[in-house]
């Protein structure tokens, strides 16, 4: 079975922005959606650089819509998790982000830490996120 990713660039409506060993970033044109798809360990500020990465993308195509994959996620550091409600959260609303739904880990670690963190970023952003097990529910939820 294709996977979203495989199914958005046969239909040439995924462009490919910015691959490195941790993360690959899309913009799947004909929804306005930022698409990033995040792999393995999360060190060495990897994270970081592509969360920022993304709002950076969100901006460039003026887009309010973030699918963020962490299904292939081994682990999130405490750091990256402290900086993502510290720090990314907010410059996320200035970037003028209104809805992000992530895919949950497979992994069950990396899977309860990306819970913790969506649950303390739910109570306290200003934009709306949702928690998906699959890439197409998530994909639904933001064209909905």
């Amino acid at each position: 079975m294709e996977t979203l990713e495989q199914q958005l660039l046969t239909n040439k409506e995924l462009t490919p922005i910015f691959k490195d060993t941790c993360a690959e970033i899309y913009h799947v044109v004909t929804d306005n959606i930022v698409y990033v798809v995040m792999k393995g360990l999360t060190k060495n500020q990897c994270y970081q650089v592509n969360a920022e990465r993304a709002l950076t993308t969100l901006q460039r195509f003026k887009s309010i819509k973030l699918l963020m994959d962490f299904s292939n996620l081994v682990m999130m550091s405490p750091e990256d998790q402290r900086w993502t409600e510290d720090v990314w959260q907010s410059q996320a609303v200035k970037a003028g982000l209104k809805f992000m739904a992530t895919i949950r880990p497979d992994n069950l670690f990396a899977s309860l830490s990306i819970n913790k963190l969506m649950d303390n970023i739910r109570a306290n952003a200003s934009f709306e996120n949702a928690n998906f097990a699959s890439e197409t529910e998530a994909y639904e939820w933001l064209i909905s």
